[in-house]
């Protein structure tokens, strides 16, 4: 299997990363270097000037995982503005509650606790069922 990298998602870098690795596996790609000349060719020059650094000279041991450390500190949302588009996005919409909670906990990224996530789609549910009740009741 030939090593074939999408383009860089700045959305999600995480997710990116992760397919590249399991591209990596695929392809027999294992040794730390290999990986991080992999990683280089796969990103634009935009993405590259800004771990400049890094790719100019590489560390001897790990030059594949201080790259991508680098990747994700640089593109990935901080915690803070995490939260704020999760509630900005809170609404059910034609997705129940199971499905707007799956979809909360993807955008998440494994970083605001379950408890917290399901505090809110249980909010947004009941807020959503009572904005039904009251609409009936004004219909009827």
């Amino acid at each position: 299997v030939a090593f074939r990298p999408p383009p860089f998602w700045e959305h999600d870098p995480e997710i990116w990363l992760v397919h590249i690795e399991s591209q990596f596996s695929g392809a027999g790609i294992s040794e730390d270097f290999t990986k991080y000349h992999a990683l280089v060719s796969a990103l634009d020059s935009r993405i590259l000037s800004q771990a400049r650094d890094i790719v100019l000279a590489p560390p001897r041991d790990n030059a594949y995982t201080t790259l991508k450390k680098r990747i994700i500190s640089l593109f990935s949302q901080s915690e803070n503005a995490r939260l704020r588009q999760l509630l900005q996005d809170l609404h059910l919409g034609d997705l129940g509650p199971s499905q707007l909670l799956s979809r909360m906990k993807g955008s998440a990224g494994g970083k605001i606790s379950a408890q917290l996530l399901r505090t809110l789609v249980t909010t947004v549910a009941y807020s959503n069922a009572t904005n039904f009740i009251s609409m009936q009741r004004g219909i009827a």
